[in-house]
């Protein structure tokens, strides 16, 4: 159904609203959760307009119509899922340790066949179609090729895919972080690459990366 001219404004709105939340993200959930009630309230008003100028008087059923557009009518399905992970209590994940590429060498796994899609940036880190690729515990990951977003301290937000699962073995009884040295998240790198400082540390937070990590969510497409 064609949408009366008159009312072709209040689409763009919508459209405009939505582009907003999608360029903010999830770091303002206030910003959010107040511009997708505006959203909603527009919506509403949307189909009370499309249905009074469409549907002559006489012909308006007793029950209430169903909407006509929806928040699904201008979001993709495709828009992915951020569901959050809980954080250990006894690390900040400050420590955040990194692991040679090239100690991934079984050809038949998951994680050998992510690596040969992968490329090195300047500083050294293994990037997945631009995403940082990590280890994790179970708990975080149960699968080669998860997708998480990641906050620090410093107020960044990074985006990281899961290329290699730490064993349960090496993490503490809920799977989430190192207990020798708190680590939750290590960087999958070219050790021949990264700066010597952070080499001689231990810890890629020197390079660009600093920060405890406040909130770990899953991407779920």
């Amino acid at each position: 159904m064609k949408t009366p001219k008159k009312y072709s404004s209040l689409e763009s709105t919508v459209n405009c609203l939505i582009v907003v939340v999608a360029l903010v993200g999830v770091t303002v959930t206030s910003f959010q959760s107040a511009t997708m009630r505006k959203i909603d309230t527009l919506l509403e008003e949307l189909n009370k307009s499309t249905y009074k100028v469409t549907v002559p008087l006489h012909l308006r059923p007793t029950q209430p119509l169903p909407n006509l557009y929806s928040r699904e009518t201008f979001i993709s399905s495709d828009t992915p899922q951020l569901v959050a992970k809980q954080l250990p209590e006894h690390t900040s994940g400050r420590f955040k340790t990194y692991m040679d590429y090239r100690t991934i060498t079984d050809k038949s796994s998951a994680q050998w066949q992510l690596q040969q899609a992968a490329v090195t940036d300047f500083r050294g880190f293994r990037r997945y179609d631009g995403k940082y690729m990590v280890a994790v515990g179970t708990y975080y990951a149960s699968r080669v090729g998860t997708e998480l977003s990641v906050k620090l301290s410093s107020g960044a937000v990074i985006d990281v895919v899961v290329g290699d699962i730490k064993q349960n073995k090496h993490t503490d009884a809920t799977n989430r972080f190192v207990i020798e040295n708190g680590n939750i998240i290590e960087f999958i790198v070219d050790s021949e690459v990264i700066d010597p400082l952070a080499k001689r540390l231990g810890d890629v937070s020197v390079l660009g990366l600093a920060g405890g990590i406040t909130k770990i969510e899953e991407v779920v497409r």
